[in-house]
């Protein structure tokens, strides 16, 4: 199973375990998406920064179209620019839900930049009922909203 972890808050007033924890995952930034396996290695770094980001398992087709569409190879080129990365990313997507490779091995950037969700979000300081953080039971009604 595949985990996308998607940076919802910014970093002022962040404690620097936290801080640190989402340099690991390198989200940066705001609206950056990553995408990890579902082991506990990861589960312990959700746990520390759970407060700052929204997270949850992913459909492959859901993260086929958002890597057609926003994921890069470099700054400058898009994945569906190339036609070689394109036909390998079916077996790239069963590989990383299984552990075996990473977004780097595969020649892609490991983050993906999303744009702010149509219709915002519900809050940026709860809990996943009543607003965007924490854990999702699916995260894909809101990455859909970011593509």
């Amino acid at each position: 199973m595949i985990i996308g972890i998607v940076r919802v808050r910014g970093m002022w007033g962040v404690k620097p375990k936290i801080r640190e924890t989402l340099k690991k995952l390198n989200l940066t930034r705001v609206n950056y998406i990553t995408l990890v396996p579902d082991n506990p290695y990861y589960i312990g770094m959700l746990k520390i920064c759970k407060d700052y980001v929204a997270f949850g398992p992913m459909n492959k087709e859901t993260i086929k179209r958002m890597l057609l569409k926003r994921g890069e190879i470099t700054r400058n080129k898009k994945i569906k620019d190339d036609k070689e990365k394109v036909q390998q990313l079916d077996s790239f997507l069963d590989e990383l839900s299984e552990g075996k490779t990473s977004m780097k091995k595969f020649g892609m950037k490991q983050i993906v930049r999303l744009k702010p969700p149509k219709h915002g979000y519900k809050s940026v300081k709860k809990a996943y009922p009543y607003g965007a953080l924490g854990k999702w039971p699916n995260l894909d009604s809101l990455v859909e909203r970011m593509f």
